[in-house]
């Protein structure tokens, strides 16, 4: 097997270590690491013995096995933490006769509270299931996953439904409904929050699935993470399934082989969102929106050049509504092409105005990812700037790098068209998307944007100096400009100006502001000109 690929299937199995022949560590996985530190290019010392007590594992069985490991002989070393020292199952009855998993559709209708009684869904989702693929085979995991359905049915009181869904989840919905020799434990349990009941079922979920697995006279482990959601009358089945999702993936980043339940105001939560879109739908109508400018300085003169201009949106109910909150709303429900019509159409008139009044400055635009790959973009811009008769050079499209990457094949086309309209392209956001450097260098582009995020620790953490750097030393190799955003403290201009960078934007410039404002300050510059030139003059 190719190291590359061994080294991915193996950082996702139980703890195991790679030793040298003179016992230097030369990988550990997530697992070890978790164990003993950061030991890769240490020496470790391991005993012999067959099982070994570990300080966070437990009693644990060690194998060992002598394999090439990027051209040399190694040893993989396994650790297996014993089941018997975990809490285990006492003995588990077989599934009650004709008890089966039902179709998924069946689960999640029973979700509808109005007409069944469920009371939550738990998704419980195999940790780490395509390891045991790509190890021990597709056979292997297909056997896995038919009795680990037959496992939870037979975990779960009759009442309650199991279905598979995908190829290595299941869902689980518990019914409000007990036998009547089970409605004594159901009159307790009611008594409490249900969502107690609910983790009381699924830490039983997990502790099922704690004994081995035999498959074909061989043992498989195998652990889960599960997400719950409560089922509410006014809460659909999808949303319902959303919810469950949700809290599974926050089991996950808390580690795996754990519960979590859904905590936030459902109800709250979708009203509100509702209550936005609605709001959002109307607003381009009613004029709700209104476009800023930040000024764009030279580092080294500190004199305004340009301007980006983004969008707000003043909602007569909500007040000024942040983009972070609409923006995205409107890219999933498609109205970010229409929204980002009006931005492209303000942008351009306001351009012209300024460039009327003799400003010469560059207006940059956002451009989104759906914007940018609609087969009627750069048309409509050819029609805009026909309309308003801006020079070249005046207007810059900015597109992040995930829009460049997204648009695959049709990137090139699509900035092809825009060199040929006489617009400048910036890449915003950079280094925070997704892009390969090869890719990087065949784009028709004039700047790169070092994301705030690299700036907001200059000049004192080396690691974001260096990373600035090297941004600003790639943009200039390529024959582009650089623009570091964010910039908020004199240290920080000063910093990228040392660095090289050309032109930067940020509090310390100045805020977002309204149209008169920055005419304001370009009068304000204008003067100060003048004044400096009548002195020189007076001088001569």
């Amino acid at each position: 097997m190719n190291p590359r690929d061994l080294h991915g299937i193996l950082a996702a199995l139980e703890p195991l270590l790679i030793l040298r022949y003179d016992g230097v560590v030369s990988f550990a996985n997530e697992r070890a690491r978790e164990l003993f530190g950061p030991i890769e290019g240490r020496e470790l010392d391991l005993p012999t013995d067959s099982t070994l007590a570990i300080p966070g594992l437990g009693r644990a069985f060690v194998s060992r096995h002598a394999i090439n490991w990027q051209g040399a002989e190694a040893e993989l070393v396994v650790l297996r933490s014993l089941p018997e020292q975990r809490t285990r199952p006492g003995p588990r009855a077989a599934p009650e006769p004709g008890r089966r998993l039902v179709p998924m559709e069946t689960a999640l209708r029973s979700l509808d509270a109005r007409v069944h009684s469920s009371s939550a869904l738990l998704v419980v989702d195999l940790d780490r299931f395509h390891v045991i693929n790509a190890v021990l085979g597709y056979r292997t995991g297909d056997e896995l996953l038919r009795q680990v359905g037959l496992r939870l049915a037979s975990t779960l009181r009759a009442t309650d439904l199991v279905s598979r869904r995908g190829e290595d989840e299941f869902l689980v919905v518990l019914s409000a409904r007990a036998h009547e020799a089970e409605e004594h434990e159901m009159d307790r349990r009611r008594r409490r929050d249900p969502s107690l009941e609910a983790g009381a079922v699924a830490e039983r979920v997990l502790e099922s699935l704690v004994a081995p697995f035999e498959i074909d006279g061989s043992e498989v482990y195998v652990g889960a993470s599960i997400g719950i959601a409560l089922v509410h009358p006014e809460l659909d089945p999808q949303l319902t399934l959303k919810c469950a999702e949700s809290a599974l993936y926050r089991a996950k980043e808390l580690g795996r082989t754990r519960y979590e339940l859904y905590s936030g105001d459902l109800l709250r939560e979708k009203s509100e969102r509702m209550a936005i879109e609605n709001r959002l739908r109307q607003a381009l109508r009613r004029g709700e929106f209104f476009l800023a400018y930040q000024p764009v300085v030279e580092l080294g003169t500190s004199r305004m050049v340009g301007v980006e201009a983004l969008i707000r949106w003043l909602s007569p109910e909500r007040g000024l509504t942040s983009p972070a909150l609409f923006i995205p709303m409107a890219e999933e429900n498609g109205l970010i092409i229409p929204i980002g019509d009006w931005v492209l159409q303000e942008t351009l008139r306001q351009a012209a105005l300024w460039h009327a009044q003799g400003a010469r400055l560059v207006v940059a635009c956002n451009v989104s990812v759906a914007q940018f790959m609609h087969p009627d973009f750069l048309t409509r811009l050819k029609q805009l700037l026909a309309l308003h008769r801006l020079p070249p050079g005046s207007i810059e499209i900015e597109v992040t790098e995930t829009a460049i990457m997204r648009a695959g094949a049709d990137t090139d086309r699509i900035l092809a068209g825009l060199e040929e309209l006489g617009l400048k392209v910036a890449i915003d956001d950079f280094g925070v998307g997704h892009s390969s450097l090869s890719r990087l260098k065949s784009l028709r582009s004039h700047l790169l944007k070092l994301d705030s995020s690299f700036v907001h620790g200059l000049p004192d953490d080396y690691k974001d100096a260096s990373i600035a750097s090297a941004v600003i030393e790639l943009a200039h190799n390529l024959g582009m400009e650089s623009l570091a955003e964010g910039i908020e403290t004199a240290a920080q201009h000063e910093c990228l100006r040392d660095l090289g960078c050309h032109l930067g934007q940020g509090y310390h410039f100045g805020k977002p502001a309204e149209p008169e404002e920055i005419e304001r300050r370009l009068r304000s510059t204008r003067r100060g000109r003048k004044g400096r030139a009548d002195q020189q003059d007076a001088g001569t």
